[in-house]
């Protein structure tokens, strides 16, 4: 599932087709919208945050071929920066999962498999990652290819804007630790580079000005409640 996925495959959406999608059926739902909840998924993803049975929800064109992006990530062959989201396909059965559609809506029941064990394996026969933004040359054309102007419209960097509803408050409370860590991954992602860890240790101090002397969680408790 991780490599070289079939580009024809109809288990998969191009991005603008998957924007579509989670509009379905929301009335006034704009796409930037739409675009805020993937990146989500995807920030929530990487930290094994997701719930229910894992499955490849994004994939990626890489040296000419299709990996899931989750996989690239923790692989450090791709950083969250360097994402292009016109390029991203995202698994429609994923999408039918997450963002139902209105039933006279629904489109026809597709079996996708498991999502493959993010290993070093597979990428094997790729060359080691550039100092720079990767260079992607796909043997085929892929349904998200875009034009500059395209491209131009959705900016690579992943992050999303707080809440203005937590903007206001002053303290978390001790039972709001779980909801606390979702919001920081998405808001503040991983720099390019930075592991589990040093996200952990650089968002503690976060924590405790947030929780202040009711914090629930050590430097380590947050680092393992990543993978939860």
């Amino acid at each position: 599932m991780a490599e070289n996925q079939d580009n024809t495959s109809p288990c998969w959406r191009s991005f603008a087709q998957s924007l579509a999608w989670i509009c379905q059926g929301r009335p006034n739902a704009p796409e930037e919208w739409a675009w805020k909840e993937l990146q989500l998924e995807l920030v929530k993803d990487w930290a094994d945050a997701s719930e229910g049975v894992p499955i490849a929800k994004f994939r990626y064109p890489l040296a000419g071929k299709m990996f899931d992006l989750v996989v690239l990530i923790k692989n450090k062959r791709l950083t969250f920066e360097d994402v292009r989201w016109p390029n991203v396909e995202c698994n429609l059965e994923w999408l039918k999962r997450r963002w139902p559609a209105p039933a006279h809506e629904a489109e026809p029941n597709f079996e996708v498999g498991p999502r493959a064990p993010a290993s070093s394996e597979a990428f094997q026969s790729l060359p080691p990652p550039p100092p720079t933004e990767p260079a992607l040359s796909p043997s085929e054309p892929s349904a998200t290819q875009e034009s500059p102007a395209e491209d131009a419209k959705w900016p690579r960097l992943l992050r999303l804007p707080e809440e203005p509803q937590f903007e206001a408050r002053n303290k978390w409370r001790p039972e709001e630790a779980n909801a606390w860590l979702v919001e920081k991954m998405a808001n503040d992602p991983p720099k390019p580079g930075e592991n589990k860890s040093e996200w952990a240790r650089r968002q503690y101090p976060e924590m405790e000005k947030d929780f202040g002397e009711n914090i629930p969680w050590t430097e380590g408790t947050l680092r393992r409640r990543m993978d939860d």
